[in-house]
């Protein structure tokens, strides 16, 4: 009985890791959706308040609204058409990872190259039982 009854609690816990990465999957995807549509306000939404955006070249780029316009910047610039492969998900509480390889497409000379590298972000699961990014970094591959 007490075995049986184990088993119960370690599948529940299978089922809520699965649920948990199943989430961080499709906010990863609604990311890219959205960034590929060149929505910077609908992406700022699946930041917290407090997020960090940490890119290549050190800045820092602190709150909601700063990463809107950063984004939007990255719009203007003539970034586009981003994919996102996830290579590893994972959470423990109410912080969540994703990380994993990205292509993405900029403006070189008069035409388009495309760019590599890898990423992770860093989920917080909000009072309202959303994740949204705390933590956003990534470098581009050489």
């Amino acid at each position: 009985m007490l075995l049986a009854a184990a088993a119960l609690v370690t599948a529940g816990n299978a089922v809520t890791a699965q649920s948990v990465e199943d989430q961080l999957r499709e906010a990863e995807d609604k990311w890219q959706e959205l960034f590929n549509a060149g929505d910077a306000a609908g992406l700022a939404d699946l930041y917290t308040e407090d997020a960090m955006r940490l890119p290549p070249d050190g800045s820092r780029t602190v709150g909601r609204d700063a990463i809107e316009a950063a984004l939007q910047g990255d719009f203007d610039a003539g970034l586009e058409n981003i994919q996102l492969d996830a290579t590893e998900i994972g959470h423990d509480g109410n912080l969540g990872y994703v990380v994993g390889d990205n292509t993405i497409d900029f403006p070189k000379g008069d035409a388009m190259g495309t760019g590599s590298g890898n990423y992770v972000l860093i989920y917080r699961k909000e009072d309202d039982g959303t994740w949204r990014i705390l933590v956003e970094t990534w470098n581009d591959a050489p």
